[in-house]
């Protein structure tokens, strides 16, 4: 199985602007200039396949203040 993600169906509801990066990740800059990748990988441990984790990765490694646009839950679609 295959996920298929879109940059626009994401940027019609994300908060900061997400840039396709792989056929499962996305990148995006917060206002305070923290780069971050955000995406899926499979998990092989848990099945041989179908099972994925979702992960989200301070690329810059600086420190990430508390972000409103991040933490808000209604960015969320079906």
């Amino acid at each position: 199985m295959k996920i298929q993600l879109s940059a626009s169906k994401i940027n019609q509801t994300a908060p900061y602007k997400v840039y396709f990066c792989s056929d499962t990740s996305f990148d995006f800059k917060s206002d305070n200039g923290s780069e971050f990748q955000i995406g899926f990988t499979e998990d092989c441990m848990i099945s041989e396949s179908g099972v994925y984790q979702f992960y989200i990765q301070n690329k810059t490694k600086t420190p990430s203040l508390r972000d409103i646009k991040l933490k808000k839950n209604d960015y969320c679609c079906d």
